[in-house]
């Protein structure tokens, strides 16, 4: 029987190299990109996660140093700063938008919320300033007629 599956020549088997995405914004490089992916003992390359981190602790503590396991733990575990606090406004607002909403009904539901939010924000703030410049103009009428 003949096999029409494609072998690519130039594979290397268990060689990934993590690659900084252009405006990902959320992308910055750690130490734990060099132990991103690890071996099953099948032999085939697995995503880690704090969950495999934590549960071989000891592997990685002997691969890495104390130190740098302290970080990566302390990086996918966020604390209270983060990557965000450098962005704008608007990129921080493009960032959560792109992360939680999947679907374009999703973003379109978001958005929609976020604007009538806006609309009563902004009668409410117009409300307010109303009623301040309303009150000193009756204060100063009062106080000159005294």
């Amino acid at each position: 029987m003949r096999s029409f599956a494609y072998k690519n020549p130039d594979y290397i088997k268990n060689e990934v190299v993590p690659e900084l995405i252009e405006d990902n914004p959320c992308y910055q490089q750690s130490v734990y990109d060099t132990v991103m992916y690890d071996e099953s003992p099948d032999g085939d390359l697995i995503q880690c996660d704090m969950t495999q981190i934590l549960l071989n602790q000891e592997k990685y503590r002997r691969l890495l140093g104390d130190m740098n396991v302290q970080n990566i733990l302390a990086q996918m575990h966020p604390t209270q700063s983060t990557v965000m606090d450098g962005m704008t406004d608007e990129e921080r607002f493009n960032c959560v938008i792109s992360r939680h909403c999947q679907t374009m009904s999703e973003r379109q539901a978001v958005l929609q919320q976020l604007a009538s939010e806006k609309s009563e924000l902004s009668a409410y703030a117009e409300s307010m300033l109303a009623e301040t410049k309303a009150a000193p103009s009756t204060d100063s009428a009062s106080a000159s007629e005294s």
